[in-house]
């Protein structure tokens, strides 16, 4: 499902502005992802709870393992070198 999403909602909305294959962007559907009439609903609210979760648990993984740390610091300061 992960790459199915990538594809078709990611991807698609970085480089073509619109979702592709009948993927839907809805507040209304139930859960992450519905599918329903051939179509998939996703759902941006639940999507982003779910985001906002994964950060505070990466948050916490990263505050307490030093190798975890340094390797977040290490690809933030590439990401801001290049940027």
């Amino acid at each position: 499902m992960l790459s199915l999403f990538a594809a078709n909602v990611r991807c698609a909305l970085l480089h073509e502005a619109m979702t592709r294959n009948g993927w839907m962007i809805r507040i209304s559907s139930e859960g992450l992802v519905e599918e329903k009439d051939g179509k998939k609903y996703f759902n941006r609210d639940n999507f982003l709870r779910e985001i906002k979760s994964y950060i505070k648990e990466y948050r916490q993984l990263v505050l307490g393992s030093k190798e975890r740390k340094d390797a977040f610091i290490r690809k933030m300061k590439c990401i801001c070198d290049n940027s």
